[in-house]
């Protein structure tokens, strides 16, 4: 029987090329099959695998089929409300005189997949100029939305993250984004740079303004490399699908990815998206990401990554970034002391938080956990595909 892993990772790479044996040469058994919808769903390529199906190269026998439809239905109707909540919210912003774009989902599936059923999505992303975030929130506070969580202090999101996450009346998640990363790159990446090159995109039947193929390809290396606790097999898939899909100018990419200091964050989530995935078309931009060394300073800086999202060693490369200086006490008190709002939900005070930060804090090491190729037994959503960068990343510079 073929592990669940393979099958996965031949359905995120499907399309990319000719079909992985795996997906051609037997239909799938039934003692693989729940397993391995239940990884397309954890890992959002459901559009993928119905693809795949429908094109002849996963053979699925009897009730497969209809649990394939159900799941099918049941995400694209999800995709649906996110759609009609971006086309809305967009609106309310566009209305009261704020630029946005939209990210993620709706901008990947209608711009750079061939089908944009083969890209679902569930919550909404929208990016605002960071000179109009406070008034952004406000806005959308105003139209019926709410905080999903409470700021450690007042200010902190606007200044110190990469924004802030909102709920609709329904519970849609709304996530309004003044930059595209958080830890020190919400404080280095240069908000305005992601503002000078657009794509109509129609999402709804409403023209918005997606961000341009570079900078969706940089903020796709950020959401693959440091944006998710775990590795999602779809952020490394939506790489590969925009770097084929474009001619990117690689000049631009290592300009913003240089100022951001993230050339190494990029060419290690393009090796990795070409190796995970076993793609064998080299293209200029794979090829300069297989030669571009990892520096020291970087290595360094996403070394928190490395130890599961350590928000305290994060939060520790932030401190480092802050500028000016002067913002670096309002920076500690929130971290140190946050609002009782904060809190609340989440721990029973300051000496319980403390607590919790000083037993999450392990010993730094340069050196990254050791390669795993397989799923490890668990829930779907602990079977998530965990290579180590080591692995994808050349000798240090």
């Amino acid at each position: 029987m073929t592990d669940t892993s393979t099958w996965a990772t031949a359905v995120a790479a499907y399309g990319l090329g000719p079909p992985k044996e795996v997906l051609t040469d037997s239909p799938v058994d039934d003692s693989t099959w729940p397993r391995l919808l239940e990884l397309a769903k954890a890992q959002r390529l459901v559009g993928l695998l119905r693809t795949a199906a429908e094109e002849g190269a996963l053979a699925l026998q009897g009730a497969q089929w209809t649990q394939l439809e159900r799941a099918s239905a049941e995400i694209l109707g999800e995709t649906a409300r996110a759609e009609r909540s971006t086309a809305e919210i967009a609106t309310i912003l566009q209305l009261a005189g704020v630029d946005s774009r939209v990210l993620k989902g709706p901008a990947l599936a209608h711009l750079d997949y061939p089908s944009p059923g083969m890209r679902p999505y569930v919550h909404v992303n929208l990016l605002v100029r960071a000179e109009d975030f406070v008034d952004a929130i406000k806005l959308l506070v105003i139209s019926g939305y709410r905080r999903a969580h409470a700021e450690p202090a007042a200010g902190f999101d606007s200044k110190f993250r990469k924004g802030t996450d909102l709920l609709s009346s329904s519970g849609m998640l709304v996530e309004v984004h003044r930059t595209i990363a958080d830890g020190p790159y919400a404080l280095i990446v240069e908000h305005a740079e992601l503002f000078k090159a657009s794509t109509p995109v129609f999402v709804a039947g409403h023209e918005l303004s997606a961000l341009g193929p570079e900078e969706r390809l940089l903020h796709a290396c950020f959401e693959a490399r440091v944006g998710d606790i775990k590795p999602l097999l779809v952020r490394l898939r939506d790489i590969v699908q925009l770097v084929l899909t474009h001619d990117l100018d690689i000049g631009r990419i290592e300009q913003l990815s240089g100022a951001w200091g993230a050339q190494s964050l990029v060419a290690e989530a393009v090796r990795r998206a070409w190796t995970l995935l076993g793609v064998t078309d080299m293209v200029p931009l794979s090829e300069w990401a297989a030669a571009h060394p990892t520096s020291h300073k970087e290595r360094r800086r996403l070394l928190a990554y490395h130890k599961a999202r350590s928000r305290t060693l994060i939060s520790a490369q932030t401190l480092g970034a802050i500028r000016p200086r002067r913002a670096v006490p309002g920076y500690l008190r929130a971290v140190a002391l946050p609002d009782r709002a904060y809190l609340e939900g989440h721990y029973r005070g300051h000496v319980n938080r403390w607590w919790r930060v000083a037993r999450s804090l392990g010993p730094m090491s340069s050196t990254p956990r050791p390669a795993r190729d397989r799923l490890t037994p668990g829930t779907p959503e602990d079977e998530l595909i965990e290579l180590s960068w080591a692995r994808a990343a050349p000798s240090p510079a």
